[in-house]
Parts: structure tokens; C-alpha cells; sequence
């Protein structure tokens, strides 16, 4: 194991570092205060090693204590293994955004996914968007390969959401995954990214702006650029009130 020190750049500056100081053929990633399952790793290498794809995604589960959970959205989406296939075969699993459960092999991630976003949050959208979008084939695994610790202090960055920081931060990955999707993507991926930020993604927002400052409103209603569409004050006009999180989400 080898510590490389830099500044401070948000967790995507972190792995930036990793991946250019990295020599391997596959690029893993893992949060500091998580947990990897034991055979995870070589479970995703053994699935890339037969079916040659060019990257893999694994179910996840969530520690809150002492005590592991398991998450319905990550149960919906694999239930089973499926090798070999692309987002026009499984749209849904766009919905899984995340870098950590994910095993990518180098020179795909080289040619078509490239640097991932710094100094924001939520950059594994982006990412993990630019691979579904471009691989040639992935697989997805029905095993947990990683634990997902949501601290109870609420320190953690996804634990932010009254913060007019983390508001930014929501609605420019939205804009940058939209212009990603509107580049061909198929419909039921388009459609089941929509659903996503229409509930887990945004309304944790509505119900933080009772508490949030005075800026937080006007933020929540004006995204940057034309694409969003004021996705937050949409939802109101739909009157989902009151405001309640998706559980299958969370």
C-alpha cells in the first residue's frame, strides 16, 4: 500500500491522484470509512477475466452502527447476474451511480471515461454516466461488494443537504448528466434517470429548505442552464406534499 498526499480536492480529486499514480489493468475505488467485503474484489475481477467486459457493477449495502442493511433500490437492480450487456438491455441500472461498487478495466476507463469531476460533490454521477454510456458491454453482479457506512453524526458529504453548497453542487451534476444522456442514450435510460432525479435526488432538498437560508429557495428553483427545467419546483407544481424520500433510495 502506498499514502500519496495532495490538497484538499473532494473526493474526486483523491482518485484522480490514485488513478495517475495506479499501474494495474483495473481501477477499484473505496471510501475510507466503508467496508469492502472479502472476496468482493476478486469476485468483479474474476467477472471482467471471463467475459472480457469493460466494467462491472456489484450490489451494495448500507452500515448504520453496528448493524448492516441491505437497500432496495440496490436489490431491485441485481437480482441477478447479467454479463455481457449494455444500458439499452438493462436501462434501469442507470440508477446505480455510484464508483464504489464498480471494477473497471484501464484502458476503457482511459479511452472513455477519463478524469472524474473535483471540487463538487456527487461526482460519481457524471462518472459512472460517461461508462454506461460508452462501454461496450458490463457486467452486473448480484453480490454485495461493498458496505455503504452512513455515519451518525451526519458528517459525511451525502448527509449535506441543507447546505446551499450541496444544492449547487445536485443541480450542476443534473445539467452535466442530462447533456450526457441527451447524446443518444436509450429512452428507458433516459426515463428511469428522470424518475431518479425527480425523487431520491431532489426532494431531500424541498424538505431541508424549511431550515435552509434564504438563498436556498431561489437556488432550488433556478438550476443552471435550460435543460433541468426548475426540476424541484416541477415537483411541487405535481403537489407531491408532503414531502416524503423515496425509501427504496435511500
Amino acid at each position: 500500500m502506498k499514502l500519496i498526499r495532495g490538497h484538499n480536492a473532494g473526493p474526486g480529486g483523491a482518485r484522480n491522484i490514485g488513478i495517475r499514480a495506479s499501474r494495474g489493468r483495473l481501477l477499484a475505488f473505496a471510501d475510507a470509512d466503508d467496508v469492502v467485503p472479502f472476496h468482493a474484489y476478486e469476485s468483479m475481477a474474476a467477472s471482467l477475466a471471463q467475459t472480457k467486459s469493460d466494467f462491472c457493477v456489484g450490489s451494495y449495502g448500507r452500515i448504520r452502527g453496528n448493524h448492516r442493511t441491505s437497500v432496495q433500490l440496490a436489490d431491485r437492480l441485481h437480482q441477478e447476474r447479467r454479463t455481457r450487456v449494455t444500458l439499452r438491455d438493462v436501462p434501469e441500472i442507470i440508477d446505480d451511480v455510484f464508483l464504489w461498487n464498480k471494477m473497471f478495466q484501464r484502458p476503457f476507463w482511459d479511452r472513455e471515461v477519463g478524469s472524474i469531476p473535483e471540487q463538487t460533490r456527487y461526482e460519481d454521477q457524471e462518472t459512472t454516466a460517461r461508462a454506461y454510456l460508452q462501454a461496450a458491454s458490463f457486467d452486473v453482479l448480484a453480490d454485495s461488494v461493498y458496505s455503504w457506512r452512513i455515519r451518525e453524526d451526519g458528517s459525511s458529504l451525502t448527509q449535506e443537504k441543507h447546505l446551499i453548497e450541496d444544492l449547487r453542487d445536485r443541480l450542476l451534476v443534473t445539467e452535466r448528466v442530462r447533456e450526457l444522456l441527451s447524446e443518444g442514450a436509450p429512452e428507458a435510460a433516459v426515463a428511469a434517470w428522470q424518475r431518479r432525479v425527480a425523487g431520491a435526488d431532489l426532494i431531500p432538498y424541498l424538505e431541508q429548505a424549511a431550515d435552509a437560508s434564504d438563498e436556498y429557495p431561489s437556488t432550488r428553483n433556478k438550476p443552471p442552464g435550460s435543460g433541468v427545467r426548475r426540476p424541484a419546483a416541477g415537483i411541487a407544481c405535481e403537489g407531491r406534499r408532503p414531502w416524503r424520500p423515496c425509501p427504496s433510495c435511500l
